[in-house]
Formats: structure tokens, C-alpha cells, sequence
């Protein structure tokens, strides 16, 4: 397999996982709720906003968008700010991998009991979440697994963050905003390259800000590459998906996680044709794939 099939594969692995992440997320919180009150019903869950319907969002969240774009180039002139923005950006990654940890812990232990093993519940949370605090930065500054442990943290910050959209966003309002942001997304990568510079700046300043993976392009000569995902195009991604559980079932949320992967494959293979690793803009390709799910799970549900 070519070194960029490699980098590839690997981002849509993440990609997947992420989006999984946030949908398991949901349904655990969903079971909470289930179980804390004797009359549940999924639509009126405390969890959501009493207005993910409304579309005004659509018209206020592009010009946001325009206006953090320039806030961002502008703060990275500032130290202190900068410094700011990466103990914040840590700080919530930290705390999502904690809860992440946690609930995949309560998973695994279901299964275990299941299978008739005896675990000690508490000792086995309070290991998990010792691990998940204080391991993540003890090996950023050891400088080991320096990848590994990023990604772990990008993952768990954009399924929380993409499960708190759609908790305030219907399905179809995320799938237009996606829709709309989009063209902002090529425009601000292609055409200004504002946020190719926004992402060198934090880069530069190790503040994470992208899934990457790391792998080898043998030809002409042997160079080590990084293919990078952003994490706005997850956490938009991760949010259609769980506001499509909500509004549907997991059926439509699996749907639109095979879709939004598979369309985000065949963007990372077309953009690689001869070779070229220029930063491209994912959005168009996640866009196109949420569509798909979304219009599948209609066809679905009229049949």
C-alpha cells in the first residue's frame, strides 16, 4: 500500500471512531435520563435544547465563523494569548478524554459482567480516571507517544463538543450549515489560505488543532508525511451523525457515518492524484456525504 493510502486509511479510521464516539456518547446519556425518570421520551430529553429546530443559526453562525477566522490571525500576535488558547484548548481535551474514558470504561464493564466476570467497579474507575488525568500530560512532556495521545485528546474533544451541537442543532440545520460553511471552508483554504495560516500558527505553537497520521511517501526519495484532518470538520461531522440518532435512530446515524467516510475516502484519493499534498478543504467532501445520509435514512423511513 502507497505511503499516502497509509495516512489516509487512517484519518478515516479516526474520522469513523470519532463520530461512533459521539453517538455512543449520546445513548449513554440517554440511558441516564431513562433511568432517572419514569416516564421517558427521547425528543423532550433534558439533554437537548427546546429550540433545535429553529434555523436562525444558519444565518448567525457563517458570519461567526468570518469573524473568528480574522479574531484567531490577529491573536496569535499576542503571547499571552496564545498561551492561553493552548492551556484552554489541553484543559478541555483533558476533561473530554475523562468523561470519554470514563464511559467506555462503564462499556467495557457491562461486558464483562455479562460474560460473568467479577470486576471491582470502583477500583477499576478510579484506575481510569487517574490514567486519563494526569497520563495524557505526564507523556506530552516526556515527548512520548507525543501522536497517540494528541489524537486521543482530539477525538475525545470533538465527539463531546460535536454531541453538544446536536444537542442544540436539528439534523437539518447541522447538514445546511455544513452545506453553507463549506463554501467558506474552500475559500478561506484555497483562495485566502487564512486558515492554512491559522493552522501553521498553532502548529508552530503546538496547540492542537488537527487529527493527523504520520507515514512514509517512498517516491522519488523516502519522506516522512502527516496527513491531518481539522478539527471543525469533526466536530460538524460527529454532530450531523448524533443529531441524526436524535432525530432518527442509530440506523440513520450509522448511515451517515458510512457516507460521511466513504465520501471523505474518495476526496483524500482524488486529492492525491500525482502526488500532490496540498492542504485541501474537507467540508465540501463531509457535506456531500452527510447529504447522502441524510436523504438515505428518508428512503429509509418511507419504506
Amino acid at each position: 500500500m502507497a505511503g499516502w493510502k497509509r495516512g489516509a486509511l487512517g484519518i478515516l479510521i479516526l474520522f469513523a471512531f470519532t463520530q461512533a464516539t459521539g453517538v455512543l456518547f449520546q445513548s449513554f446519556v440517554f440511558e441516564v435520563e431513562r433511568g432517572s425518570t419514569e416516564h421517558f421520551i427521547k425528543e423532550e430529553s433534558r439533554s437537548l435544547s427546546p429550540y433545535r429546530g429553529n434555523w436562525i443559526p444558519l444565518l448567525i453562525l457563517p458570519s461567526a465563523f468570518l469573524v473568528v477566522v480574522n479574531i484567531y490571525l490577529l491573536l496569535f500576535r499576542s503571547r499571552l494569548l496564545v498561551r492561553l488558547l493552548k492551556y484552554l484548548v489541553y484543559g478541555m481535551a483533558i476533561l473530554s478524554l475523562v468523561v470519554v474514558t470514563q464511559i467506555l470504561g462503564a462499556v467495557l464493564l457491562a461486558i464483562l459482567i455479562t460474560m460473568g466476570l467479577s470486576v471491582p467497579v470502583a477500583p477499576f474507575e478510579y484506575a481510569l480516571l487517574i490514567a486519563s488525568l494526569f497520563l495524557p500530560p505526564a507523556l506530552l512532556v516526556a515527548g512520548r507517544y507525543v501522536v497517540l495521545v494528541k489524537n486521543a485528546l482530539g477525538i475525545s474533544l470533538c465527539a463531546l463538543v460535536g454531541t453538544s451541537v446536536a444537542g442544540y442543532f436539528s439534523s437539518a440545520t447541522i447538514l445546511a450549515l455544513l452545506g453553507v460553511l463549506s463554501l467558506f471552508d474552500y475559500y478561506f483554504v484555497v483562495r485566502s489560505r487564512k486558515i492554512v495560516r491559522i493552522a501553521e500558527a498553532m502548529e508552530a505553537h503546538q496547540i492542537p488543532f488537527a487529527l493527523s497520521v504520520r507515514y512514509t511517501e517512498p517516491e522519488p526519495r523516502p519522506m516522512e508525511m502527516e496527513a491531518q484532518l481539522g478539527f471543525g470538520d469533526l466536530i460538524l461531522a460527529t454532530g450531523l451523525a448524533v443529531a441524526l440518532y436524535i432525530d432518527r435512530d442509530a440506523g440513520s446515524a450509522l448511515l451517515a457515518i458510512s457516507a460521511t467516510t466513504t465520501a471523505l475516502g474518495l476526496f483524500l484519493a482524488l486529492a492525491h492524484r500525482g502526488g500532490d499534498v496540498k492542504p485541501y478543504p474537507a467540508m465540501p467532501a463531509i457535506f456531500l456525504g452527510g447529504l447522502v445520509g441524510y436523504l438515505g435514512g428518508i428512503l429509509l423511513a418511507i419504506r
